[in-house]
């Protein structure tokens, strides 16, 4: 048994009347999920049998709201009276038929909400045959949203699943995948059987050596630079996207185009510069702009449901973004004097815990071997490496002066690279940490506030 299920009747004399319904609608769903509120305008699908649909719902909610407008009375009798039957009083006496039932043993209640100035004394006394224990369930005023946000701090003090957060993007866990180690050998072997017969090239051989050698650079460079671009990207996450995307991801994702260019020109025979520009420049420019598409779909989203589940593996971006909005939320909430809303407030503790979570996975993945990091955060990427190292092996037929620079080369970019991310993750983590002992607080202080 479980959700809510909303009896309410379209009235013609209070043109504002359904959308406040809906309204009322609306903030329960946002709290308690899609799938814990039913509305027959909105929950039923199109072209379905509606009262097979409304009794099954019935029968599996856990609270009945009954909306309760001015008039609301006399037009069941009226109803009841021209045509005999009525949707209205049929689900409310469903709902109370099943109370009793149960002996008044279960969980089901019925709560009527009065509106747009309705009274108790008016609408629920003398009720038609059949409802007549509505009057005896204590009744809430609906009016602003500030009720509906006490109506869902007391629902929620009686309904099982309470609030439900939306589901994370992706759940998964930083090991290795199975077919990671079977990729990585399966590229070793191409590598070997496709560089043995291949004929002697040594300007290719020179190539991937000195390609070698600048990816060593670049992790080096990367590992150098680390601390301040992880600063840079810290204090960026809390810009609007555009700003973000105008005055941070644009022009490092165009500075990351143009470098690479420039090494593969440095790199490449002379007579295919053009080329190799035209390529990877057109190739680099859709990456970053496609990227940062994506991104603003995902942050949108994010931004509309939030908060969205953590989402595992942990990404630092990520955790760096979701930490962002929650400070924004409180930000927001700082700027009146009243307390936050149970629905809002009870959201901010949700996303606190995943925060705290979310710093401790990172913690936990930079400690991981560097095995087990390159096959789980970069398979397909290890067995290109590898692919390289060992069609490079076979092609120069294992000579000491082509394999022993590879083999260093590789290995020292590789340990570059491992060592950038371990930082990253432990500076990202500690970030978080101690950020959120501070938003904590700020929460805290709001929570105890009254209106």
């Amino acid at each position: 048994m479980g959700g809510i299920f909303i009896n309410y009747r379209i009235t013609t004399d209070d043109p504002e009347h359904v959308g406040r319904v809906r309204l009322l609608h609306d903030r329960l769903r946002e709290f308690f999920g899609e799938g814990q509120v039913f509305l027959d305008a909105r929950s039923i699908d199109l072209g379905s049998h509606f009262s097979p649909v409304i009794r099954e719902r019935l029968d599996d909610a856990q609270i009945v709201i009954a909306v309760v407008h001015p008039g609301w009375r006399d037009t069941l009798f009226t109803r009841l009276g021209e045509e005999g039957a009525d949707w209205v009083h049929e689900e409310l006496r469903i709902a109370l038929a099943r109370i009793e039932e149960d002996d008044g043993k279960t969980r089901k209640r019925i709560v009527p909400v009065l509106v747009n100035g309705a009274r108790h004394k008016d609408e629920l006394t003398r009720l038609p045959t059949g409802i007549e224990g509505v009057k005896r369930h204590q009744a809430r005023h609906f009016t602003t949203q500030d009720d509906a946000d006490a109506l869902i701090e007391e629902l929620a003090l009686h309904l099982d699943d309470g609030f439900e957060q939306f589901p994370a993007e992706r759940t998964g866990n930083s090991r290795p995948r199975r077919w990671s180690p079977h990729l990585v050998g399966a590229a070793a072997a191409v590598g070997v059987v496709a560089g043995l017969p291949a004929p002697p090239a040594p300007e290719l051989l020179v190539v991937s050596v000195v390609g070698l050698a600048l990816w060593a650079v670049v992790a080096l460079f990367n590992l150098a630079a680390g601390t301040g671009v992880n600063s840079a990207e810290a204090s960026a996450h809390p810009l609007p996207w555009r700003d973000h995307t105008l005055r941070v991801a644009l022009p490092l994702g165009v500075a990351w185009v143009v470098v690479v260019v420039f090494l593969l020109v440095e790199a490449a025979d002379p007579a295919q510069v053009g080329f190799w520009v035209s390529a990877f420049g057109l190739l680099g420019t859709f990456t970053v702009v496609s990227g940062l598409l994506k991104g603003r779909r995902r942050d949108e989203r994010r931004l509309a449901q939030w908060p969205v589940a953590l989402s595992t593996p942990v990404r630092t971006q990520a955790l760096r973004a979701d930490m962002a909005r929650l400070d924004l939320k409180l930000a927001d909430g700082e700027q009146t004097d009243k307390r936050l809303g149970f629905g809002l407030r009870a959201r901010c503790r949700v996303a606190i815990d995943d925060l705290l979570r979310g710093a401790a996975l990172l913690e936990d993945d930079s400690r991981r071997s560097r095995v087990s990091w390159a096959l789980a955060d970069h398979p397909v990427a290890a067995a290109a490496v590898v692919l390289w190292l060992a069609a490079t092996a076979g092609s120069a037929r294992f000579h000491p002066l082509i394999l022993m620079p590879a083999a260093g080369l590789a290995p020292a970019a590789v340990e570059l690279e491992y060592r950038r991310q371990r930082m990253v993750r432990q500076a990202v983590a500690k970030e978080v940490s101690e950020h959120v002992a501070e938003l904590r607080s700020r929460w805290a202080v709001l929570d105890r506030r009254r209106s």
